[in-house]
């Protein structure tokens, strides 16, 4: 597949973050804020599923280019960041039923039904904190293709990306995750270059990017 068409998963994935609101721990305060942003909150969960497909073709395109000599590290990277990206659906997924839940039941019920989601061990253990995986995931593969290129600036915005999207996500900062997906959208265009025999200068020892 064309790496250019791969750019729309990120690109996706900044745009849904640009669209929503802040969030919020709070359940009271989540409450209020999908109640005065109920489209909002809508489409840039949409959109983020859609996303979410592109991302994981992104994600297998990137894992076969950085793999070539470090195959255990792509491994991880790869496996970490698909789970986080499995679980990070399914948390959009709860997000829209937040809207629904708003949208029909009355804000005193909705609130308690909130709180218990967010001390729910289950969806704790299966859904929010596979999300952390961003962090791990995307650092292990910044390694690989930091490894395979030589190239500082994309495995530090990669690295970056995962970071910020998994800090200001937890915190629920929301110009925090739309820095993570800058950063993962700089990357994207960077990596675009790669293949199709154009590949980054390599400073140093580097592998022939058609080598397999």
């Amino acid at each position: 597949m064309q790496r250019a068409l791969l750019l729309i998963g990120p690109a996706l994935f900044l745009l849904a973050e640009i669209i929503l609101p802040g969030g919020s721990a709070d359940p009271a305060t989540r409450t209020a804020i999908v109640q005065a942003h109920g489209a909002a909150w809508a489409l840039g969960h949409q959109v983020i599923a859609v996303a979410f497909t592109f991302l994981v073709l992104w994600l297998g395109d990137l894992y076969t280019f950085v793999r070539v000599g470090n195959e255990l590290t792509t491994f991880f990277g790869a496996l970490l960041s698909v789970f986080a990206l499995i679980a990070d659906y399914a948390v959009a997924m709860l997000q829209l039923l937040t809207l629904d839940l708003v949208r029909t039941e009355p804000a005193d019920q909705v609130a308690p039904v909130l709180a218990l989601v967010g001390r729910s061990s289950n969806l704790m253990a299966l859904a929010f904190l596979p999300t952390l995986g961003f962090c791990l995931g995307f650092g292990l593969l910044a390694i690989g293709f930091y490894r395979r290129t030589r190239q500082a600036l994309p495995a530090a915005l990669l690295a970056a990306a995962g970071l910020l999207i998994t800090v200001a996500g937890v915190l629920h900062v929301k110009g925090g995750v739309v820095l993570g997906g800058l950063a993962l959208g700089g990357f994207a265009v960077l990596f675009c270059n790669v293949g199709d025999g154009l590949a980054l200068p390599c400073r140093g020892k580097c592998l022939p990017v058609d080598e397999q």
